[in-house]
């Protein structure tokens, strides 16, 4: 049996290798940390399909998370999560143009973690990549006063490959690292087994109308993302409100809208 998975993991491996999309393969890496992983991947469809079609997107971010939305399942998170991230024996291609972030410098200058607890809409942002999923729902955890971390849980839809929408979980840590900047929060996590890390920056938070404006930059692996989030209490934002957010300086009319209508939680 060990043979066998051995067998598997490293034609899984040399496989992989064929792939553009990848800088390294380490095939012998594979075998030695991640045998059960791979073995799992290659057996299980939607794993080994997220894989074939992340091999073929080169650096092309939006073709890999494309993918990973399509088919990646728990299978595939715990292969890359090993492979990938705890192990380094694969890694992705870098895209050939370096990712620079544009962070503003306007931001708010006071903000209690606990502001944010409870539930956000996101209502869509100005990264069509990321910010207008169905349903998103960010879930932040109860904070106590003065506490400079929290916990947040993501939760939105993504279509299917077979039809239909499947949901999709993610659990952020949460932090607020600089006491002289308390807008600024880093949400630490997993994106489908990948290392991800973000700046977030909240632009305009209004605990009496409910809505909150808010920057992010950060990187899924080797590739590097930002864009501007709209967030409300509730699932549309009313004319009001876009009233007050443009005259504070943003302009939201040509943000993406996110569906927040007829969502099963």
């Amino acid at each position: 049996m060990a043979r066998l998975l051995l067998a598997v993991t490293m034609i899984f491996g040399l496989w992989l290798t064929s792939s553009d999309a990848f800088s390294k393969v380490d095939v012998i890496c594979m075998m030695q940390n991640c045998p059960n992983e791979a073995l799992s991947c290659a057996n299980d469809w939607d794993c080994a399909t997220a894989v074939t079609c992340v091999s073929s997107c080169g650096a092309e971010q939006k073709c890999v998370v494309g993918c990973l939305n399509a088919y990646a399942n728990d299978v595939f998170d715990n292969f890359t999560k090993c492979a990938v991230t705890a192990n380094k024996c694969i890694n992705l291609n870098k895209p050939d143009l370096p990712f620079k972030c544009s962070k503003p410098g306007k931001m708010v200058t006071e903000l209690e973690l606990s502001q944010l607890d409870g539930k956000w809409y996101k209502l869509g942002g100005s990264n069509s990549l990321y910010d207008c999923y169905d349903c998103q729902l960010h879930h932040y955890a109860a904070s106590a006063p003065g506490a400079n971390t929290t916990t947040v849980q993501v939760d939105y839809l993504v279509k299917g490959v077979q039809g239909g929408l499947q949901l999709k979980t993610i659990h952020r840590q949460v932090s607020q690292p600089d006491p002289a900047n308390p807008g600024i929060l880093v949400q630490d996590y997993a994106f489908n087994g990948l290392a991800s890390l973000a700046e977030w920056r909240v632009l305009y938070i209004c605990d009496t109308c409910h809505i909150a404006l808010m920057y992010y930059c950060g990187d899924i692996d080797v590739y590097g993302f930002q864009g501007m989030a709209l967030f409300s209490r509730q699932p549309k934002i009313s004319k009001f409100e876009r009233r007050v957010l443009w005259l504070w300086g943003y302009d939201i009319s040509n943000f993406c809208h996110a569906r927040t209508k007829h969502c099963p939680y």
